[in-house]
């Protein structure tokens, strides 16, 4: 009796199954067909709705640059020979009638004249040259560089070529102008004459390639520099320091926040059997 009742069950449940299949078959097409007409009545009514109802998008704002090269065409074109038309390169102004008439379009472009002669006159040496690091090197003009006499006590120019040991050596030999602007520096950082010295370099470069050739590298050869960014200097302090049998090491940083990694710096400075290491830190960016 069990094993009939059964079938009965599972014969009736699948006639039931076999029913839902035939309606949702018979249901696809009409679904089809309602999907159908809406989207016909919805490029009907697109088609039919008037452009005007539309919220048209908005054009991004011009930044201040954009803004002023703008202005700047507009002003150049509506002042300087506004009623000219130019078919060739013959009906074009002369150089000296096009310049007069942007200055006379632009009044304030005149205000650089004072800068531009002494461009002209104090930095001719410079003309055709790029130089990328004002921080670094001296641009001297024409007159400090030809015009400065020996004999004067208020300003001249010195390089000396030397070691540390001959500038800490010699130092007293310095100018009077020198002597007395080390002196100064030194009693504002309250820096005692007697413990320690001030040596003048020409630039930041000269000054870390002094530091590496004075440093005592026999005793500890690692060098350890801790900058984020390529500096000219200290590649010439790495540079000297590897000629004298010193074994340059960098830090590193995570990117890009550019932090310093900590663990590792830690472990590069404990590293060699505690022997210290000669510790370069990065200073601000010239």
């Amino acid at each position: 009796m069990r094993s009939l009742v059964d079938k009965y069950f599972k014969k009736n449940k699948k006639k039931a199954i076999e029913s839902k299949l035939e309606e949702e078959k018979e249901e696809a097409p009409a679904a089809a067909r309602r999907m159908l007409s809406l989207c016909s009545r919805g490029a009907t009514t697109s088609a039919s709705t008037p452009a005007g109802s539309y919220k048209h998008e908005r054009p991004a704002p011009k930044t201040s640059t954009m803004a002023t090269r703008a202005s700047f065409a507009r002003s150049a074109k509506s002042a300087i020979f506004p009623n000219t038309h130019f078919t060739n390169h013959e009906s074009l102004p002369s150089l000296a009638d096009a310049s007069a008439a942007f200055a006379a379009a632009f009044p304030p472009y005149g205000d650089t004249q004072q800068a531009d002669r002494i461009r002209e006159d104090e930095y001719a040496h410079l003309e055709g040259h790029a130089c990328l690091d004002y921080t670094g090197l001296g641009l001297f003009s024409h007159a400090q560089l030809h015009s400065c006499s020996n004999s004067s006590s208020f300003f001249n120019i010195s390089y000396r070529p030397t070691s540390l040991a001959s500038h800490v050596q010699y130092g007293a030999d310095e100018s009077g102008v020198e002597s007395a602007m080390r002196r100064r520096i030194m009693g504002f950082l309250n820096v005692p004459e007697d413990d320690y010295s001030m040596v003048c370099t020409a630039n930041r470069t000269a000054a870390f390639r002094l530091l590496a050739e004075a440093y005592p590298f026999r005793s500890s050869r690692r060098l350890l520099t801790v900058y984020d960014h390529e500096s000219e200097a200290v590649s010439a302090m790495s540079e000297c320091a590897a000629r004298r049998g010193a074994k340059p090491a960098s830090a590193s940083f995570s990117w890009p926040s550019l932090r310093i990694q900590s663990a590792k710096l830690k472990a590069a400075l404990m590293s060699g059997r505690g022997r210290r290491a000669c510790s370069c830190s990065r200073s601000s960016r010239g």
